[in-house]
């Protein structure tokens, strides 16, 4: 089996990939190949994760995994979409995913009815074997919900983007956008 990197600088995320793979590859990280971080110019999740798993394959010539995901609400016209991680531009003494659950809240704020108030979360990830793979692998997960009126402060996933984000399927109250290990707790 040969070493395939994870195109991610993000510690938890590649932990997830990690677990997820578990011993059917063997991954390494940006970090071990002291890749910088890579941009994600494009509007759309495939563009992003295409984009970076050709660029740190070329500079690493090795089989990448690259991922792009993010809340996507339909009368926001898609926002946050690709640029969930940065929704917020208000620099606060919350934490990242706090300060964009705020903002969330905020634009969310004139919307009552619940059919509003739907959203649904991304995740993609693309695998090329090279750079100029002709053929890269795509997988796209959609997870569809509604945005909550404000967090549920008592539950332990409460300050995450995505806890707002309340499921119509399985009970399912909340989930993480990257925290695979506590969504599987919670479903």
């Amino acid at each position: 089996m040969g070493t395939c990197l994870v195109a991610t600088t993000n510690h938890g995320k590649y932990r997830e990939i990690v677990n997820f793979f578990g011993s059917k590859l063997s991954l390494i990280s940006m970090q071990d190949k002291n890749i910088a971080p890579c941009s994600e110019p494009f509007d759309t999740f495939v563009e992003n994760a295409l984009f970076k798993a050709r660029h740190v394959s070329k500079k690493t010539k090795l089989p990448v995994l690259a991922d792009d995901s993010g809340l996507v609400v339909e009368v926001l016209n898609g926002a946050p979409g690709v640029k969930s991680a940065r929704f917020s531009k208000v620099q606060t003494d919350s934490t990242r995913d706090e300060a964009n659950n705020i903002e969330l809240l905020k634009q969310m704020s004139s919307f009552f009815d619940t059919k509003k108030r739907s959203a649904y979360f991304v995740s993609v990830l693309v695998g090329v074997s090279s750079h100029f793979d002709p053929c890269p692998a795509i997988g796209i997960g959609i997870w569809h919900g509604q945005i909550l009126k404000k967090p549920k402060t008592n539950d332990r996933l409460a300050g995450s983007l995505a806890a707002v984000a309340a499921t119509y399927q399985a009970g399912v109250a909340a989930f993480r956008v990257h925290d695979v290990a506590e969504t599987r707790d919670v479903v």
